[in-house]
């Protein structure tokens, strides 16, 4: 039965999980990528989503409870966070040579293989994913009991399910007009530099926040 708290932690835990729909970052861009690369975007997002619940379970265990009572283990993700962002930047950038030649075909076996390759690296090789999967929601998840934690869950994870299809299926539908022409190489360019200002983002939040990095 829904009752005023599961129905708010519910709503919570969709409110959360919406921001990372609404944020930029290494998973979003990578999903935009797959679509319009390999034209099976929704491959690569089932294995980001899949990971993602795997992760978010872990969080609601132990990952979150452990965060918590470890703070150098957060100054650690932040740092570990900025240099992922860096790495994520570097590479998307080096990208946009290989980009000039056009978006592939849809249906590269070789293609899919290397998109649902980058999808589980940057899940799980991630630091920013534990940071926000499992220090902010899980800790959120935690906080609450019984059925007002399983509400919270399950709107987070609904929104994960929109945030991983959903952008997904806009790689597909900018594919035809990125495979035109270099727009996928400024595509690249573009994405590189929003991954640099959002490392510096994070290195500026880290050290107002929690001192140096």
């Amino acid at each position: 039965m829904l009752t005023a708290s599961t129905l708010v932690a519910l709503v919570s835990g969709f409110g959360v999980g919406v921001g990372l729909v609404l944020s930029i970052g290494p998973q979003n861009l990578h999903l935009i990528r797959a679509g319009a690369n390999t034209g099976r975007g929704w491959v690569t997002a089932t294995v980001g989503y899949a990971s993602e619940i795997v992760i978010f379970l872990a969080a609601v265990f132990w990952l979150a409870a452990i965060l918590q009572q470890a703070p150098d283990a957060v100054t650690w993700l932040y740092g570990l966070g900025i240099a992922f962002l860096l790495w994520c930047a570097w590479r998307t950038l080096q990208d946009r040579k290989r980009a000039m030649v056009g978006v592939g075909k849809t249906g590269d076996n070789q293609s899919l293989r290397s998109e649902v390759l980058g999808m589980l690296s940057v899940t799980w090789l991630n630091p920013l994913v534990y940071l926000e999967v499992g220090l902010v929601a899980g800790t959120l998840a935690i906080s609450r009991e019984g059925s007002a934690e399983t509400a919270f869950a399950a709107g987070f994870l609904t929104a994960s399910a929109i945030r991983f299809y959903g952008w997904a299926t806009v790689g597909q539908r900018l594919g035809p007009w990125l495979g035109r022409g270099d727009r996928m190489a400024w595509f690249n360019i573009g994405s590189g530099v929003v991954l640099l200002l959002l490392a510096a983002s994070m290195a500026w939040h880290g050290l107002t926040s929690h001192g140096p990095v």
